[in-house]
């Protein structure tokens, strides 16, 4: 009996499937391991780019500005990826910072990453040194090709149960046609499997249709991973854009302004140059939103901001202080006749008519105070006090004005 059943059509029918299947998958399970662990290996030192994209305007800053504590912010953030082994900062001004483990630049998968500067165009201001932690991408690669194998083995067990059980030559013959389709399909593609004939409510058909189920599914996981990427970049951009700018005029706030002041006054100190910070204090802006409501005063400072912008250099910073009060940061040629002419010009043009949602035209003033650094305070709080001073001398001697401390005590 034993014999007859060794011998017998379905018996060795269901051998030859099983072995062939078998080797089919080794082969398959091969190519799919080499294939995962090239991917995921890649995928994972290509986010390295991705990571330094993140933090590339960071650390062009902190190299322009030699910045340490930028730049240790930076190193320490990639650092504690574990994609990443160690990094190493540097700019021309030879600062250089580390984080991780130690490497050196002649070793084996350093990546080097130029760091543009953030304002003039064309040149490097500084390197960002990158080693990869190859033993923890050799592990995901391997983890991930695993399951993969894993995930095609459990398919091709089903498979072949199935066709063992389906001996007659119509089920094993549509079986065998819907694993080869299977194998076509790539995962996460549009395909799907198409019902052999005459077999939609049989148990060929329901496989096709679970199978189907299964690559959509797939689809659906491979498509909501992407989308949530993109939601948490977005997330995060917008992280970082709300934690620097005013949400109505997207202007500096007042606590990211008062750090790139820092920041100037110290270049200033460094270079030994001037340094003018101008308060502005709108003129006629409480009548306005007493009178108009507070969403025509939201409309004047947002058209005040988009003025300041346009007369401003790029190199000025501009903030919205508080309330309807501006300040401006002038670096570049921070001479007397220079920024008394900045200021008369904000006024002019300031004071240009704006036309209101609602189809009526307001006109404000402005009064501006004025210290330069270092003639009228070393310390950026000593500066804007006497900026403040300043343009509280122009609101009492009538408004509309642009006056300077060093006036005051002169």
């Amino acid at each position: 009996m034993f014999n007859n059943i060794i011998n017998s059509l379905p018996f060795r029918v269901a051998s030859v499937i099983v072995i062939t299947a078998l080797g089919i998958a080794v082969v398959i399970s091969t190519l799919v391991y080499h294939r995962t662990v090239y991917i995921v290996t890649d995928d994972l030192k290509t986010g390295v780019d991705g990571l330094v994209r993140t933090v590339e305007h960071s650390a062009a800053i902190a190299a322009f500005a030699s910045n340490e504590e930028i730049a240790l912010e930076v190193v320490r953030g990639l650092s504690g990826n574990q994609i990443i082994h160690g990094v190493v900062f540097q700019n021309s001004d030879v600062l250089k910072v580390s984080a991780g483990e130690p490497f050196s630049k002649n070793e084996n998968n350093i990546q080097v990453y130029q760091l543009p500067s953030p304002f003039i165009p064309g040149e490097t201001v500084g390197t960002l040194l990158i080693k990869t932690n190859e033993v923890f991408i050799a592990d995901v690669a391997s983890e991930s090709a695993w399951l993969n194998v894993v995930a095609l083995a459990v398919q091709a067990v089903v498979i072949m149960i199935a066709v063992i059980i389906q001996v007659h030559f119509v089920v094993i013959k549509p079986l065998l046609a819907v694993g080869g389709s299977l194998h076509l399909i790539e995962p996460g593609g549009p395909d799907t499997l198409s019902c052999p004939p005459r077999h939609e409510q049989s148990v060929i058909g329901v496989l096709v249709g679970d199978t189907n189920k299964l690559l959509q599914s797939v689809r659906n996981t491979l498509e909501g991973e992407r989308r949530l990427r993109q939601f948490i970049e977005a997330e995060e951009q917008k992280t970082r854009h709300e934690a620097e700018r005013d949400p109505l005029t997207h202007l500096y706030n007042r606590r990211a302004g008062e750090r790139l002041t820092q920041r100037a006054l110290e270049a200033s100190q460094r270079d030994n140059q001037q340094m003018g910070v101008m308060l502005i204090d709108l003129d006629g802006f409480k009548p306005i939103n007493d009178t108009h409501g507070h969403e025509a005063g939201d409309k004047v400072l947002v058209v005040v901001a988009e003025r300041l912008i346009e007369l401003l250099r790029q190199s000025d910073v501009v903030i919205r202080w508080g309330g309807d009060e501006f300040l401006v940061v002038a670096q570049q040629d921070p001479a007397r006749a220079n920024l008394l002419k900045v200021g008369a010009t904000i006024i002019e043009r300031l004071s240009s008519p704006i036309l209101l949602d609602s189809g009526e035209t307001v006109q404000i003033g402005a009064s501006i105070g004025v210290s330069v650094y270092p003639n009228d305070a070393e310390t950026l709080d000593l500066l804007i006090e006497r900026a403040d001073q300043a343009m509280y001398h122009v609101k009492r001697a009538g408004k509309n004005d642009v006056v300077f401390y060093a006036s005051l005590s002169g």
